[in-house]
């Protein structure tokens, strides 16, 4: 190979070269997440919605096509990097949580969590995933059966 040749593949090797600045660094932050749960009752029966789901409204309606949202109950815990917390929420149910790590993507943290959901007396969780969320940005999960046709909904927070 002629010597511009071995330059050239040399350019491109460090211009493909997996280069990371200080900032663009996985965080390896093991501090405790403080988790925050709203547990919400949904309904079709009318469209009463509790004026802290007021911002929520929109995109809880277009999701689970829902009429009414009454905020039930607001749970907070902390909890350590790979360690479950369980909180009760409505209706037999309960949420097992289990954060996973914390990332920071430029001006943005991001949180990776397990939730399990599971109702009492029953061995498999109705629902069990990993994701990952916005620091302090709700995520909606749920529509698991509450008595009267309603159905649980749950907003999920972590900082």
């Amino acid at each position: 190979m002629p010597r511009w040749g071995k330059l050239v593949a040399l350019a491109g090797l460090l211009a493909t070269a997996p280069w990371q600045g200080v900032g663009d660094e996985p965080s390896t932050d093991r501090a405790p997440v403080t988790i925050e749960v709203w547990c919400v009752r949904a309904t079709t029966k009318n469209k009463d919605i509790s004026p802290e789901l007021k911002s929520f409204a929109t995109m809880l309606q277009e999701r689970f096509k829902y009429t009414g949202f009454k905020l039930e109950n607001k749970l907070s815990t902390r909890a350590e990097i790979d360690k479950t917390v369980t909180t009760p929420l409505l209706g037999g149910y309960k949420a097992l949580l289990t954060p996973k790590g914390r990332e920071q993507e430029k001006d943005v943290q991001r949180i990776s969590l397990q939730l399990q959901v599971i109702k009492e007396r029953e061995k498999k969780p109705r629902m069990d995933i990993k994701f990952k969320l916005q620091a302090e940005k709700f995520q909606p999960f749920g529509a698991w059966d509450l008595d009267g046709g309603d159905v649980l909904l749950i907003l999920v927070s972590a900082k």
